[in-house]
């Protein structure tokens, strides 16, 4: 069976596509497997198999914008937020030893989609100070908290405790 990829909508891939690929290859072929229910529900017990989420998602940056294919970091929590992997963003400079990194190797930017917005922006570790409202301003309790300004650091923080705010 061949698929149109612009057709595709999500899929569930394994997380190397190299190593695993091959065993779960039957799976992905299946168009059975690509199950996924309404709202952000997605197949627990594909991801509980360490299959990855990727949707599609119309992004934006500057003036251009694109139709990708994308990872969804949050997966758990994406309900008012979704951050997905930028497959063109770099890393911090990470320390470490023996192959262990002790710090370091963040990602320096990731698209995120706010719910109510018509496409993603690149959320940059480079301008988060000046985005960070962008993101959150929409939250009063959200900013009482975290102040005007958030460090790149605390972004996951940040994305998880707006989610919550926001759900209640």
């Amino acid at each position: 069976v061949q698929v149109d990829p612009s057709k595709i909508k999500f899929m569930y891939l394994p997380p190397s596509a190299i190593g695993k690929l091959g065993a779960g290859a039957k799976k992905l072929t299946n168009v059975n497997n690509w199950y996924r229910k309404t709202g952000n529900d997605m197949d627990t017990s594909l991801m509980n198999d360490g299959y990855v989420y990727f949707e599609k998602e119309y992004t934006r940056v500057k003036s251009k914008k694109s139709d990708l294919m994308l990872q969804l970091v949050n997966p758990s929590f994406s309900s008012t937020m979704k951050v997905y992997h930028d497959p063109f963003a770099k890393e911090t400079t990470g320390i470490g030893v023996a192959g262990v990194t002790a710090a370091g190797g963040l990602e320096k930017s990731y698209y995120v989609f706010k719910k109510g917005n018509d496409s993603a922006f690149r959320v940059m570790k480079k301008y988060y100070g000046d985005q960070f409202k962008e993101l959150f301003g929409d939250s009063e309790e959200f900013m009482k908290k975290w102040g005007e300004k958030g460090k790149w650091s605390d972004f996951e923080t940040h994305v998880f405790e707006y989610t919550e705010m926001m759900g209640k």
